[in-house]
């Protein structure tokens, strides 16, 4: 019988669970205690001992960026591999909410988060369950979320809102960060049932430094649902405390508020290895840093993990890289973790890997990261190796990035790569030897199996003597830059297991060469697994800050961390202490290697990056000419290269003026229309990051511009941070001037 495909869709209403929640009041007030009771029966009405989550959000959160669900069509939907990326159009901190005591209350309300309760709970076997919470103290609706699960498949959900209401109360525009050069100014109105239209409302403020007992006061007066702004002008950098007030007639409210002025809004995790000397030229953007001493030994180690824990870039090897840099450095120094962007979770490969979403399944990459990180080999992934080999169209690199997955999932392959190894084309056959990145891969694949002796041999026979050593460096030699770097990586996955001193010589030169062309980040990373530094004894360091001194030991590992304020950084010196050696301190000195971790401005140059690139940004009104509050803005941004432009994945990052908020493109203007390449990859709050592959047919050029909207909601003038450029394969990076934009009340 001829069998068809069918597609058949399952109704599970069946399944839905029936949850209802009672709140204990119809309206409350903020800050007030809430009780719900929950109940929870299936679709028979009969009660069901369900496991809950309760979530309470802000509903001026969810207008921002609202996220429909349904619970049961989740639980019964299709599972695929997806595209995982981030986007927070609202952070919590642009309006800073509403909130007061109301009355002639002397009350100040200080609690603005917008997720008062996110609680999990099970119901009892009468289906019957009780939270109890607090409001913040906002003036708004909450929309309050219970999802329930049974164990036997099935599922349901509550959505409703409670309301949380003042008589009278302050509204307060402002922004939680603010960049020196800003104005820092605020808006203000009133609202509430007691406040009559066209009342007049009077307004103070003030905005006090940290440590400081009082600070600079403003007051101006409007009538009700007016906005009336205030402006504290230009501040240090600091955090501060901003208190404002209103009263009618016969109401008053108060709130308090954090926000902080920061040298610069685009801030980058960075992470340097750097000389005594050169610790007094990096510029924090904050505090504290955290500084790692190293030992000789202990340095080559460091300085590959930190490069790695510090890489950019969404493609699958530097994100796995990253990750796994990110938990071996938390290992040795818990301390510095916090200075890093965190690695994600990476999700096991059950097929071929993709390097970005838009492109294909890479071989080669599949098996290096079932080589390096075997962990993210998922069941059935040598299928995919076995499928590409049975291929009759599979070129012979393919082939051998193949055995190489095949031999890093144990799977018996040795003969076959022995075989391939040995394997000469009778004299006059059209068939050509293997290549020196073929030989490459299978000496890898008997390194990955197990075969250490043998990985051994052909790497003496068919990779050693094609190394060229140079200034105490080692790497493979090649027609091209690119080609002596590739095939230097490479061999580095053979030599980390069986030529551990060739390995570190090979490392060096990677770390001094990066390519333009060619990502190594898998290959270091296998580097450092294999070849974290050995047990010793323990050497002594004397630190020298804040006109005090102690001994420090740096440990069987070689490797100490301080985490410093500014004014111990600012004293900091170390030297060797005494050795039973009998050299001086002086002598040894050189031994120590720094690595620096801080926060700073990202528009800092970082090591070893190529700027090359200039990037300008203009901000324009979609009409008019002048630029006034509530006006809609243009944002273009435009990439210069000088001489080619490399191929590859491309990154811009880009931070909103404070006193502006992203805004949805207008339906007059096709995003697609402009056939630009760019896309938007992530938004968290004020910091947007664009995406774009520039691939070998030319398209999606990272010279085409990027275009975006924001709407201006405070007036003042703020300053306009120049964008970053970053390509993802190389160390090509570029920025720009930044400016100030004036926006008229």
């Amino acid at each position: 019988h001829e069998i068809f495909p069918e597609d058949l869709t399952y109704r599970f209403s069946e399944r839905e669970l029936q949850v209802e929640v009672t709140p204990d009041a119809q309206r409350y007030a903020p800050g007030d205690e809430v009780t719900l009771d929950i109940t929870v029966t299936d679709a028979k009405g009969q009660p069901v001992q369900a496991e809950l989550l309760v979530s309470v959000v802000d509903e001026a959160a969810l207008a921002e960026y609202d996220n429909p669900f349904s619970q049961l069509q989740e639980l019964f939907s299709h599972i695929y591999d997806a595209d995982i990326r981030t986007f927070a159009s609202y952070d919590g901190k642009g309006d800073m909410g509403e909130g007061g005591g109301g009355g002639e209350s002397e009350l100040v309300r200080d609690d603005f988060s917008d997720n008062p309760a996110f609680e999990t709970l099970t119901t009892s076997r009468q289906g019957k369950a009780t939270l109890t919470f607090s409001l913040a103290d906002s003036v708004t609706s909450w929309r309050i979320t219970t999802l329930a699960v049974f164990e036997q498949a099935a599922a349901g959900q509550n959505v409703q809102n409670i309301e949380a209401g003042l008589p009278f109360f302050v509204n307060l525009l402002s922004s939680s960060q603010y960049v020196e050069g800003d104005d820092v100014s605020i808006c203000l109105r009133a609202f509430g049932e007691q406040l009559s239209q066209g009342e007049q409302v009077a307004f103070a403020a003030e905005l006090t430094a940290k440590g400081e007992t009082s600070g600079i006061t403003k007051s101006g007066s409007g009538t009700s649902g007016e906005y009336v702004t205030l402006s504290f002008g230009k501040q240090e950098a600091g955090s501060y405390t901003l208190r404002v007030s209103g009263k009618s007639a016969s109401q008053s409210d108060a709130m308090e508020v954090q926000l902080e002025v920061v040298e610069a809004a685009m801030e980058s995790p960075v992470l340097r290895e750097l000389s005594q000397e050169q610790l007094k030229e990096i510029e924090p953007a904050r505090y504290p840093v955290t500084l790692s001493i190293c030992d000789s030994q202990s340095a080559l180690y460091y300085a590959v993990l930190s490069e790695l824990a510090s890489t950019q870039g969404a493609r699958m090897e530097r994100r796995v890289a990253r990750s796994a840099a990110v938990e071996l450095l938390g290992e040795l120094a818990p301390e510095l973790v916090g200075t890093l962007s965190q690695g994600e979770a990476i999700s096991p490969l059950y097929d071929g890997a993709f390097p970005l979403p838009t492109m294909m399944q890479d071989v080669l990459l599949t098996a290096k990261i079932a080589m390096v990180t075997p962990e993210l080999a998922g069941d059935g992934l040598e299928n995919y190796f076995l499928s590409v080999l049975s291929n009759e169209d599979c070129s012979a690199d393919d082939a051998a990035a193949a055995y190489l997955g095949l031999a890093a999932m144990k799977q018996p392959v040795l003969r076959d790569v022995r075989a391939l190894l040995a394997w000469e084309p009778e004299e006059g056959s059209n068939v050509q030897l293997l290549t020196d990145r073929q030989q490459m891969l299978l000496t890898a694949a008997l390194a990955a199996i197990g075969d250490d002796d043998g990985a051994r041999a052909a790497y003496d026979a068919l990779i050693a003597p094609k190394l060229v050593s140079e200034g105490g460096l080692l790497f493979a030699d090649g027609e091209e830059q690119a080609d002596r770097v590739e095939n230097t990586a490479l061999a580095l996955l053979t030599a980390s297991v069986v030529a551990k001193d060739d390995a570190q010589a090979m490392m060096r030169y990677l770390l001094q060469n990066p390519s333009t062309q060619v990502l190594t980040c898998l290959e270091q990373l296998f580097f450092a697994k294999n070849n974290k530094p050995a047990a010793q004894e323990p050497l002594q360091v004397t630190v020298s800050m804040d006109g005090g001194g102690q001994t420090l030991s740096l440990g069987r590992r070689g490797i100490a961390t301080l985490q410093l304020s500014k004014q111990q950084f600012e004293s900091f010196s170390v030297s060797l202490a005494q050795q039973d050696t009998g050299e001086t301190p002086e002598q040894a000195a050189p031994e120590l290697t720094f690595f620096a971790g801080y926060i700073g401005a990202a528009n800092q140059q970082p090591d070893g990056q190529d700027g090359t690139v200039t990037l300008s940004k203009t901000i324009e009104p979609v009409e008019g000419d002048d630029i006034t509050q509530s006006s809609l803005l243009k944002v273009t941004i435009r990439a210069s290269f000088e001489g080619e432009i490399p191929k590859g994945g491309y990154l811009v990052s880009d931070v909103i003026c404070s006193g502006m908020r992203f805004a949805n493109m207008p339906v007059s203007y096709d995003r697609y229309s402009r056939q630009t390449g760019w896309y938007l990859m992530s938004q968290d709050g004020q910091h947007l990051t664009f995406s774009a592959w520039y691939g070998e047919d030319g398209k999606n050029s990272p010279e085409e511009e990027i275009v975006y909207y924001v709407r201006a909601v405070l007036p003042g003038t703020f300053v306009s941070e120049a964008p970053i450029l970053v390509h993802e394969g190389s160390s090509l990076w570029g920025t720009g001037q930044a400016g100030t934009v004036t926006v008229k009340p």
